[in-house]
């Protein structure tokens, strides 16, 4: 009975590939490269060669608890100090929402950016207030073309 159960799942489960003549493969989904994503803590420098970045300051924290319904989602503004070849180059203010889409730049030449996709820990009501220290800036280095 376990055989023919088993079976009769295998001959339901679709395949995404299939196998052609010259022991090649066709993959139906397009395949996509998984992102890195760098995480800065408050205070520390983090190494991207002649840039470096440091979250500096947590200015304000609006974003709506996960665990409520809100009308806004809110946002997040941070103070990121950028130091070039060893020296302080500029301090920038970064605004992230709370949406999914919210990535913004933080440094950038003609051949690659630095930008900043989220920051963590999310809100929660039962949480309460975030301590400064557990915040971390999520950071990704996109090539340009």
């Amino acid at each position: 009975m376990r055989v023919l159960l088993l079976l009769y799942f295998l001959y339901l489960i679709p395949c995404s590939a299939q196998k052609l003549e010259n022991d090649s493969i066709s993959i139906s989904e397009p395949i996509t490269t998984p992102e890195i994503v760098i995480k800065a803590h408050l205070g520390r420098l983090i190494n991207f060669g002649e840039i470096e970045l440091k979250l500096k300051e947590v200015v304000s924290d609006s974003r709506c608890p996960s665990d409520v319904h809100c009308i806004w989602a809110g946002e997040i503004t941070l103070k990121v100090d950028v130091y070039k070849n060893g020296r302080f180059f500029k301090e920038k203010t970064i605004s992230l929402s709370s949406g999914k889409n919210s990535v913004t730049d933080i440094y950038s030449t003609e051949s690659y950016g630095i930008k900043a996709v989220s920051v963590t820990p999310y809100p929660q009501t039962k949480e309460g207030k975030i301590r400064l220290e557990d915040y971390v800036l999520n950071i990704k280095r996109t090539e340009n073309q």
